[in-house]
């Protein structure tokens, strides 16, 4: 028997040429809350960002809404968890929104990957082999899971 169940989801939406639309959610007994996200492809750049909570547990939690605005200007990079933690998290913020904050932003990344690598369609990347995948990847992930691993370790190894 469960106990308590969240969902997250996040989706991609391309609204041009240069910018995609990212729409995070969660649900659970206690929360319903949105937040969206425009990014700027070629800078990586949050450049809008907006949310609602349609169902929390206190009232008080609907001022964490107006941290979202920090967000603008934020690029998507290394270390930008812990900038998104300290725009909406902390103790003027709200844990979940930072935590569906940040699985929009891991699921932006493969498309800026893509983007900065002249890919503007997921489906090119069909053209490339697993190995050339993973090195395109490298680029942006190194170090990030084993399949972008740069370094065996002690007694050197394969890269």
């Amino acid at each position: 028997m469960d106990l308590y169940q969240r969902n997250i989801n996040v989706s991609v939406h391309r609204i041009s040429d240069n910018q995609i639309m990212l729409w995070s959610t969660m649900l659970d007994l206690d929360h319903s809350i949105r937040v969206q996200l425009t990014v700027d492809m070629a800078s990586e750049q949050i450049v809008e960002a907006s949310g609602e909570m349609l169902k929390v547990p206190f009232g008080i939690c609907h001022q964490t809404l107006d941290n979202l605005e920090k967000l603008k200007g934020l690029t998507i990079e290394r270390g930008v968890s812990k900038k998104v933690t300290a725009a909406v998290g902390k103790n003027t913020g709200c844990v979940h929104l930072v935590e569906i904050v940040m699985s929009a932003v891991r699921l932006a990344s493969p498309f800026l990957i893509g983007y900065g690598s002249g890919l503007t369609e997921r489906q090119q990347l069909e053209q490339f082999s697993e190995e050339e995948q993973i090195q395109l990847g490298k680029l942006f992930l190194a170090d990030t899971c084993l399949a972008y691993k740069t370094d065996t370790g002690e007694g050197g190894g394969q890269e």
